[in-house]
Formats: structure tokens, sequence, C-alpha cells
């Protein structure tokens, strides 16, 4: 009888060590599966370390820190980031710069073209190219004449409420503040902010007549109307990349 019980305990003591070392493989095989993950896709764990910086910089307004991030995980690898490749294309579009938002939705379709990230990319190249034709209509007449204006931006109402730097606006010494009463005579008093846009407007290197009030005070001027290529390397970039704005004559 003593003897079964010494045997009992010893299979028992068995089985436990056995479950042990069971227990213990498992483990281990675990843990190496995980680090086999990371070691042979690191670039995923990366990719979503930057798209959560550049998430958090973009929640907190800071746009030029987010672009910065991505900017940076792209010079480190451009042809497996597709994630950051259409994140960056998302953030730099708000900024204005449709031709690089198009190059890097671009990359998205081209390194994951089956993802969902690469539908939205398609649609917002549809879209891009677009508002890029659109640009060009504007900057170009009839037969082809290039159009030209004067540098404002107005609201309705004639009011203007910036002047861009180096344009024949600003060189005439107007200034945000002032209101526009007509131009080339017709009142700007009723008129639509893009009816009257389109009076300011006219071919490059025509001149417009525009009747401005400061502080209850009217000067007439005649301005020389230019077109983006007209201007020197000074100019403001803002006001001849956003040529195409309807509020910008």
């Amino acid at each position: 009888m003593a003897n079964s019980k010494i045997n009992i305990k010893t299979i028992s003591s068995a089985l436990n060590a056995v479950s042990l070392k069971s227990a213990l493989l498992v483990i281990t095989l675990f843990c190496s599966a995980q680090t086999a993950q990371i070691a042979f896709a690191p670039n995923a764990y990366c990719e979503r370390n930057v798209l959560e910086e550049a998430n958090k910089f973009k929640q907190d307004g800071k746009l030029e820190k987010a672009l910065k991030v991505l900017e940076d995980a792209l010079k480190k690898d451009k042809k497996n980031n597709a994630d950051v490749h259409f994140q960056y294309a998302i953030l730099v579009e708000t900024t204005g710069d449709l031709l690089s938002a198009k190059t890097h939705f671009q990359e998205t379709i081209k390194l994951a073209p089956n993802s969902a990230n690469a539908e939205t990319a398609r649609k917002s190249i549809t879209d891009i190219e677009s508002q890029l034709s659109s640009k060009e209509s504007n900057k170009t007449g009839a037969k082809g004449a290039r159009i030209g204006t004067v540098g404002i931006k107005v609201q309705e109402g004639g009011n203007i409420v910036k002047v861009f730097p180096n344009t024949p606006a600003a060189k005439a010494k107007i200034q945000a503040g002032d209101k526009v009463i007509s131009a080339d005579d017709a009142p700007a008093q009723g008129m639509s902010v893009d009816a009257l846009v389109k009076k300011i407007r006219g071919p490059e290197n025509s001149s417009v007549k525009l009747v401005i009030e400061r502080q209850g005070k009217r000067t007439t001027y005649q301005i020389k109307r230019l077109s983006p290529e007209s201007s020197n390397k000074e100019a403001s970039k803002p006001f001849w990349f956003l040529f195409g704005s309807k509020d910008q004559g």
C-alpha cells in the first residue's frame, strides 16, 4: 500500500513537471513570435508611432510640427510608408499645396492600391485636378489672354480685409480697412463679392479704375492689373498661389 502511494506521488510530480515545462514552452514560443514580428515588421510599429505623434500635433493645432514628423519618416523610408504618405497628403492639402498633396496621394495608391486610403486618395486626386484646372482657367481669358488683378481681398460691400505685399494695390498705398466704392464706375454696394472681383480683374497689363474710401475720404486710383507671372519673385507667394480665390481681386 505504501509503495502504491509513493508511485502515485511520483507520477503526479512527473505530470506536474511536464505541465510546467509545457507552459514554459508555450510562453517561450509566444514571446519568440512577438519578437520575430517586431524584427520582421519594424516599419509597422514605426509607422504607427509616427502617425500617432503627427495626429497629436495636428490636434494641438501644430500643423508644421505634424508635417515635420511625417517628412522625417518619409526621408527614412518612402517605399513602405503608405499610411504616412496618405496622412502627409491630407495635411499638406490643407496648406494649399495641391501639387504636393497629389504626389503623396499617388504614392499611397502605388504602395497600397487596395486599401481604404487608396480609394480616398483616388477621389482626392480627382478633386485636386479639378481645382488646378479651375485655377488655370481663372488665369486665362478669351483667346488665351492672361488675366490680371491688383492684389486685394474683399468682403461683401467692398470692404478690403487684406492687401497683399508687393502687388499693384500695395504699391498704390491701398490698405486693409479701406472700402471699394466702385470698380470701373460700377458701384460695389449691393454687388456680390464674386461680381466685384470680376470687375476688378481683367486682361493683364490693363488698368482698372477704383474709387476707394478711407475714413470718409474718397480717392480715385487707376491701377494696372498684373498676372502672377508678371510679378517678381519677391511678390507675396500666398497672393499669387490663391489667385483663383473668389474673394481676391
